[in-house]
């Protein structure tokens, strides 16, 4: 039964790895070929933008890719050297968790301008 619960919990494991690596290599596409082109068409339109866009547009691409790079390291070096599967398993699922948040939040930050710009717009014109 024992060996039964360890296999669970490294398959567990294992799962949330792979979640949180896919959710870091969204994050980082995202922030490396999306924010470029909203970057651009907010460029275009001008006009002030929210806090919270404008810190994504000011981190620079290659903090997104170096962070990336640490944070993928770190969980294969975590995988290595800690051997207590509800450790990984509790690591795994709190950078899946981080991700899937920093995700949303990349998403929303892009997408904010868009739900000013009918006010932006109207403030050109009138």
């Amino acid at each position: 039964m024992k060996d039964q619960d360890g296999m669970i919990m490294a398959t567990a494991s294992v799962v949330l790895l792979v979640a949180a690596l896919i959710m870091l290599f969204l994050v980082t596409f995202l922030m490396v070929v999306v924010r470029p082109v909203f970057a651009e068409i907010f460029a275009e339109i001008g006009g002030p933008l929210p806090f919270l866009t404008q810190l994504f547009l000011w981190v620079p691409t290659t903090g997104y890719v170096a962070s990336l790079v640490v944070l993928v390291v770190a969980l294969l070096f975590k995988e290595i050297y800690i051997r207590n599967k509800s450790i990984s398993l509790t690591i795994n699922l709190l950078v899946a968790i981080a991700g899937i948040v920093f995700l949303l939040l990349c998403v929303f930050a892009l997408y904010l301008p868009l739900f000013s710009m009918p006010n932006m717009l109207s403030g050109v014109d009138g």
